[in-house]
């Protein structure tokens, strides 16, 4: 994939999408610092390109910049109001800070719902943010529907057996668990939780 991208750009380096995906590729790699090179050719091009400016949030995140992943993605808001992905890397930004982020998060993944709400990565995430809140009833209700919408994903069923877990809703945490192994028998973590879920009373 790199290659080829290298390639397409040669032939014609006046496209950002080329550029961003050349930036993803080297991302998936682990390579931050081409990454952002990509990434940054993309934006001298068009400084408001909305997927090169979460990407470099995402990269500042992982890199524990915090303040510079804060600002990337409101970058990206600011140039497009309607960007979901850019209030869902907010809302994970904050709730991953501490718990005293975490109503900031729940802000920012209720801004995100208002513009889609069928999104199965806004519903997982708004679904552990309010788990890490303590709110498990609401915490259910969210990773119910990232689980419908995204039946093969086996982190949202473990997910939602923890919240079932908490509310010592036996029955209901055993089937998530057993869900989420179902999809990925090797789960470890989900393992551990149906073995505790069996002990629930």
């Amino acid at each position: 994939a790199k290659t080829s991208y290298e390639k397409s750009i040669a032939l014609d380096s006046n496209d950002e999408e080329k550029h961003n995906n050349l930036g993803n590729v080297f991302l998936a790699l682990g390579d931050f610092d081409s990454a952002v090179a990509s990434y940054e050719e993309a934006l001298d091009m068009n400084k408001n390109f909305v997927p090169a400016l979460n990407n470099i949030g995402i990269i500042k995140q992982k890199r524990k910049d915090m303040g510079g992943a804060s600002e990337s993605f409101r970058k990206a808001i600011k140039a497009d109001s309607e960007s979901i992905q850019a209030y869902i890397n907010l809302g994970v930004l904050f709730y991953g800070e501490g718990d005293e982020y975490l109503l900031k998060a729940v802000e920012y993944f209720d801004k995100a719902m208002a513009i889609d709400s069928e999104n199965h990565q806004l519903r997982y995430n708004y679904g552990l943010a309010l788990y890490k809140k303590g709110d498990m009833l609401k915490a259910a209700s969210h990773l119910k529907k990232a689980a419908e919408l995204a039946p093969d994903n086996p982190d949202i069923h473990y997910a939602l057996g923890l919240t079932q877990a908490e509310r010592n809703r036996k029955d209901l945490a055993v089937k998530s668990f057993e869900k989420a192994l179902e999809i990925e028998p090797e789960y470890k973590n989900a393992q551990i939780g149906l073995a505790y879920a069996n002990t629930i009373n």
